[in-house]
């Protein structure tokens, strides 16, 4: 397909007017702030449900997203709608971390928060920026997990990642690592090794997405393709599910679920399935409107803007540098890693006030150690569940593997010149 027939795909051409008219601000997506009869700086107590796991920010703090159902002031209680953060001190989290201690400072037990969980929280020091948040120094489980089947998985899975983060952290930085990339969960790993990725143009892999997908996706449409291809493709799916419901929908995850959805459900009702530009157009429309406040979010742009800079240009890329290298797995890889840096760095100028052009070399470099990491890493986590006495033996294998890749990106973040 040429790329001006690209470019006019009516699919594609409708993602552009959306982003036209979100990013230029003419259509505002509000994030559903609080709402409420009781005034914020009034505001000492906040009822509601964890949205998502809680976030480490700048100063050691963590960010936990609440969705409210009720506030209360020193003369009232309200009902309340809306999403606001509550910033918690770290020990509150590190309570339920692998050596925590499980008790807060008044004795009761330190709840287990993740997504799903009702608390509430006594509040102070409301700051209405950023969608409105409260500083809390005291948080409770208040309603526990829900009722029902939907509450026994949602009570299940915090269980299950807490469980993985306390066999990991035995790992050391190896395990950090580990949990990042088969999680999301970034409190283990290792702020040198950020930095390094930062510096080389790699953060993008630590960010969980279709590369991570793509592997338990692959090896369950190997495992199911023995019944059939629809069999194959529905036990891919069912991985992925299940590997985003596990590691959480962020936006480069959900993106990355709509690739594998929309091929199965256009196979499952024989339709013609789309190309790559329709796909990814598609998975954009459906995206922006099922979770419009992900569109403002910085991962869903470089997401979705890499994919269309190796949609569109890495053909053109690879033309003019197959003749100079010849061995085409490199020059492909080299393509699609240039094309995605002209794609994103736009994005990445505007945010963070640079870009790093050494992820043009260090992407083809790195990522493939990346892949052998987690693969490693899950047959040894598998290993090790099934006998926990080799635990100590697969993580020397796992830290030997870290050593290669921290090495690698200590090498790029050096080359690539940024403070």
């Amino acid at each position: 397909m040429s790329f001006f027939r690209s470019v006019t795909n009516p699919l594609f051409a409708s993602a552009l007017l959306v982003a036209l008219l979100r990013y230029s601000g003419v259509v505002r997506v509000s994030p559903g702030s609080l709402s409420s009869l009781i005034e914020p700086s009034s505001i000492v107590s906040v009822r509601g449900v964890v949205e998502s796991a809680p976030k480490r920010i700048r100063g050691g703090s963590y960010m936990i997203p609440l969705r409210c159902t009720s506030v209360s002031s020193r003369r009232a209680v309200s009902s309340a709608s809306g999403a606001v953060s509550i910033i918690v001190p770290a020990r509150i989290i590190d309570s339920r971390s692998p050596g925590g201690i499980f008790t807060s400072a008044r004795g009761s037990p330190a709840p287990l928060v993740d997504a799903g969980l009702s608390v509430e929280a006594s509040v102070s020091a409301w700051n209405p920026y950023g969608g409105g948040s409260f500083r809390s120094e005291s948080i409770r489980d208040c309603g526990g997990w829900g009722r029902g089947i939907p509450g026994a998985l949602r009570r299940a899975r915090a269980e299950w990642r807490r469980s993985f983060r306390r066999l990991l952290a035995s790992w050391g930085d190896a395990g950090g690592l580990l949990l990042a990339l088969l999680s999301g969960m970034r409190d283990g790993t290792s702020p040198v090794l950020a930095e390094n990725f930062r510096r080389a143009g790699l953060s993008h892999i630590l960010a969980l997405s279709g590369m991570h997908m793509s592997l338990f996706g692959g090896a369950a449409s190997a495992a199911g393709g023995i019944f059939g291809r629809r069999a194959g493709r529905f036990f891919s799916l069912a991985a992925v599910v299940g590997f985003a419901w596990f590691a959480g929908l962020s936006p480069s995850l959900l993106r990355a679920l709509f690739f594998v959805a929309v091929p199965f459900v256009a196979g499952a009702f024989r339709l013609r399935e789309p190309d790559g530009l329709a796909l990814l157009s598609l998975s954009f429309l459906i995206h922006s409107a099922a979770v419009p406040e992900h569109v403002a979010e910085v991962s869903f742009m470089l997401s979705y803007s890499s994919l269309l800079g190796i949609t569109l240009l890495s053909g053109a890329f690879r033309s003019a540098v197959s003749p100079v290298i010849r061995v085409p797995w490199i020059s492909s890889s080299l393509s699609a890693s240039a094309a995605a840096f002209v794609a994103t760095a736009p994005v990445s100028v505007l945010v963070f006030g640079y870009a790093s052009p050494v992820g043009i070399v260090s992407t083809p470099v790195v990522a493939p150690l990346v892949v052998a990491f987690i693969v490693l890493g899950a047959v040894s986590f598998a290993a090790s569940l099934a006998a926990p006495f080799l635990s100590p033996f697969f993580g020397g294998i796992m830290n030997a593997m870290y050593s290669a890749v921290f090495g690698a990106s200590a090498f790029f973040a050096e080359l690539s010149g940024l403070p």
